[in-house]
């Protein structure tokens, strides 16, 4: 036996009626005996059947039955059987007997047609959205020109024949909602919220039209995916927390991870420095140019690699990297935020074991007379021109205070007086013609010493009549004594500044006869006085 028609399994006008084999049938011989073909129909709803009496025709390797299609229309949704018997090839091999059955179908009050118009293909369940909405159209709600009793939104699973349903919507619950929410004229629509608690994959929905007699429509299907699992860090690289020369930073993720969803400003790598004063401990954190590394991801995988004198500047540094924002391919934001600090040493690891490489070793010290010293030593950079030397006060934002030429030198040293309370940060630039490297960062705490009285006057000559001026001073916090006078000694101006003002350019305006001359500017705090001359013009 081949295929047999309709292939399907239900008959539409037209269709063609055929029992169908392998080879060339002898057609000479069969249809004489009594029972080489019955066909009968069951109607709809019953359990007679009633005999059928189609135009037969016997040709070649197949077998043709015409209806009379009045008489099938009068049966519609029933049920033809058609027994075939008596079959042989040409040279008299029989073929086993065989039934076959259709429904008569779609005459009639067909059932409404049904769509699904939304959501977009490839819907998507995942941590943050836990629902997704189905919209039925297309469907017959008044049951104008076809019939419906109800819809079935179902659901399976890619590669699965077995249909499950989600809901089932009734006739009338659609005119109820149609009624309620459009005008006349409109096109019907119903949409069907689904909160699925499925293991995660890929799914199929359809709709699925039921109307008088049980013949379902078919909506097409929109494919979509399960997903509410989150990443979580499965592994940190290196696994000592420890960086050396030529490795790389590997933060390892349970799934791949949507790279599109990585930003510069998930990534936070800083240097943590930590100082110490009369017990109190105190941290600070610098952040490292992204010029010293570059972060990929790739797979379920976060690498950082590192700028080759990397190492080599910084040398000695605690480094602590935050991580943040990423996704997986649906979304899924990863579970927890890395916070991870690791050491950073210049060394090399070989197969007999590791050899330290040459290092900055920028390091530095606030001397008596008030000047901080850095020292620092020569390392391998092609081109390096000279070493920019950067000083901050909050380790945030640095300024270039000078610059040290780079020779032969094994070791440099840059003095930098300047006045500051507690700690101050500093680093290096190394440029050369290729690139620029940046140093770790150092904080040079004050030595404690007491800092004598200080003024300077700027400009000077002054301008419109006003002396600006700034001081300077440590050990003390009394309040200062500002006086103007002239070269005799006689007092012209007298006023006093709190201790706060130290360090901030503070102005005095004088009075409008004075004469061209030299003037002098004398500020007291407790013993120390200090006087300079400036010049009206």
């Amino acid at each position: 036996l081949g295929v047999p028609s309709p292939v399907d399994g239900i008959y539409h006008t037209g269709d063609n009626v055929a029992i169908v084999y392998t080879e060339a049938i002898n057609c000479a011989t069969w249809g004489s005996g009594a029972t080489d073909l019955t066909v009968d129909v069951l109607p709809y709803g019953e359990t007679t059947a009633l005999a059928l009496s189609p135009t037969v025709t016997c040709i070649g390797d197949g077998i043709n039955l015409v209806f009379d299609e009045s008489i099938l229309r009068a049966y519609y949704g029933g049920t033809v059987t058609i027994t075939v018997d008596g079959v042989t090839d040409a040279l008299g091999n029989p073929a086993a007997s065989h039934t076959y059955s259709f429904v008569i179908g779609q005459w009639g009050t067909q059932t409404s047609p049904v769509s699904l118009v939304g959501p977009t293909d490839a819907w998507l369940i995942n941590t943050t959205e836990t629902t997704v909405d189905f919209t039925l159209a297309d469907y017959d709600v008044f049951e104008v020109e076809h019939s419906l009793d109800y819809i079935l939104l179902q659901y399976a699973p890619n590669h699965s024949g077995e249909w499950i349903t989600i809901d089932t919507t009734w006739q009338e619950d659609l005119v109820a909602y149609y009624t309620a929410n459009n005008t006349a004229g409109e096109a019907a629509r119903f949409t069907t919220t689904w909160t699925p608690t499925l293991a995660e994959g890929s799914y199929a929905v359809r709709a699925v039209a039921y109307g008088d007699y049980g013949f379902p429509e078919y909506s097409g299907t929109l494919g979509g995916t399960v997903d509410t699992s989150v990443p979580f860090i499965t592994s940190f690289t290196p696994g000592d927390d420890t960086l050396r020369f030529g490795e790389t930073i590997v933060i390892s993720y349970s799934e791949d991870l949507a790279s599109a969803s990585f930003e510069s400003s998930d990534l936070d790598l800083k240097e943590r420095i930590v100082t110490e004063t009369n017990g109190i401990y105190d941290t600070t954190y610098v952040k490292v140019p992204s010029t010293e590394y570059l972060t990929q991801v790739s797979g379920s995988n976060v690498t950082l690699f590192f700028e080759e004198g990397f190492t080599a500047t910084y040398d000695g540094a605690d480094l602590r990297i935050q991580l943040s924002g990423l996704t997986d391919a649906n979304n899924n934001a990863t579970d927890t935020t890395l916070n991870q600090v690791i050491a950073v040493e210049n060394v090399i690891v070989t197969g007999g074991g590791s050899q330290r490489l040459q290092s900055l070793n920028l390091a530095g010290e606030h001397r008596e007379d008030g000047q901080v010293a850095l020292h620092w030593n020569a390392i391998s950079v092609d081109g390096i021109a000279f070493y920019a030397v950067e000083r901050s006060t909050d380790g945030t934002y640095f300024e270039s205070v000078g610059t040290v030429v780079a020779g032969s030198e094994a070791e440099y040293e840059f003095l930098d007086a300047v006045d500051f309370d507690t700690q101050i940060f500093y680093r290096l630039r190394l440029v050369s013609t290729a690139k620029e490297l940046q140093s770790r960062t150092i904080a040079i705490q004050d030595n404690g010493l007491a800092m004598p009285l200080s003024v300077e006057v700027f400009p000077n000559p002054i301008e419109d009549s006003r002396v600006a001026f700034t001081w300077t001073s440590k050990g003390s916090e009394e309040h200062l004594t500002v006086e103007i006078r002239d070269l005799r000694g006689a007092l012209l101006h007298t006023e006093t500044l709190d201790a706060t003002s130290r360090g901030l350019q503070q102005s005095v305006q004088l009075p409008t006869h004075l004469q061209s001359g030299l003037y002098l500017l004398q500020i007291s705090q407790e013993n120390d006085t200090q006087s300079v001359q400036f010049v009206v013009r």
